[in-house]
């Protein structure tokens, strides 16, 4: 199983037109900076999803979200059934 990340955008999501371009090169300045290590990065309604390779070590992958330039925030995440009784496990 990945490793899920929630990620926060900055002013990214403030861009018009060329908004796409800025949201393709930020996810791949992420995957660039956790090479070699497998990662997928999807958008959803305003935040990204980052599902990295468990045998990535945390402190890269902190490293490469803390340091990449348009990122505001990020958590880690926990994938879960849309079940209060699996929540709360």
């Amino acid at each position: 199983m990945d490793k899920l990340y929630l990620i926060k955008e900055g002013e990214i999501s403030l861009k018009g037109g060329n908004r796409k371009l800025f949201e393709k090169r930020l996810r791949q300045n992420i995957k660039d900076k956790i090479r070699p290590y497998k990662s997928e990065i999807d958008r959803q309604k305003g935040r990204l999803y980052a599902y990295i390779e468990e045998s990535a070590p945390e402190d890269i992958i902190d490293k490469a979200l803390r340091t990449t330039s348009g990122i505001v925030g990020y958590a880690k995440a926990y994938r879960t059934e849309k079940d209060i009784e699996a929540i709360i496990r």
